[in-house]
């Protein structure tokens, strides 16, 4: 997490399933197992967190994306159940028109972790990120509570299937 304090890092999680494929890898030629989901999904309003609710805006992930990022891949936020990292290439990340993508080369030491998402027992993303000052936009929503609007990340940590979606 290269100094940041977990205290300061939130984490979302989104009800979205994962794809789990197998193919050949290109480089090696053996079989590989590739976990495929949405870490973030634009414009699609969260559950109620306290009073707000919250939405990540297309074009939020542009500026970490420049700044460039060593994301990791973890099971439900452990570090203790690693998945994939951006700078080894068992991570790639990407962003579209649905939100924040990302594509795992899963160790074969977490074959648990695949069969749960193939079982469907996994059924969320997330992803754990900081926002400051100008990265974010506050107002009020019909029903009265607050609504955050996320238009610029500052810092991405982590993606990651996660056993139970919050939103």
């Amino acid at each position: 997490m290269d100094g940041e304090s977990r205290e300061d890092i939130e984490r979302r999680l989104i009800e979205v399933d994962q794809v789990v494929e197998r193919c050949l890898c290109e480089k090696t030629g053996k079989k590989k197992t590739v976990i495929r989901g949405y870490a973030a999904l634009f414009q699609s309003d969260s559950q109620d967190l306290g009073g707000f609710v919250e939405r990540v805006l297309p074009g939020a992930f542009d500026n970490v994306f420049k700044r460039g990022t060593d994301v990791v891949a973890l099971y439900n936020h452990e570090p203790m159940f690693l998945l994939g990292r951006e700078s080894a290439g068992t991570l790639r990340l990407s962003v579209d028109e649905r939100g924040l993508r990302y594509e795992i080369d899963a160790p074969e030491s977490r074959a648990d972790v695949v069969e749960a998402i193939e079982r469907g027992d996994v059924r969320g993303s997330s992803f754990a990120f900081k926002v400051k000052g100008r990265g974010e936009r506050w107002s009020r929503i019909a029903d009265g509570r607050q609504l955050r609007e996320m238009v610029d990340v500052d810092g991405l940590f982590d993606v990651v299937p996660v056993l139970k979606a919050a939103c």
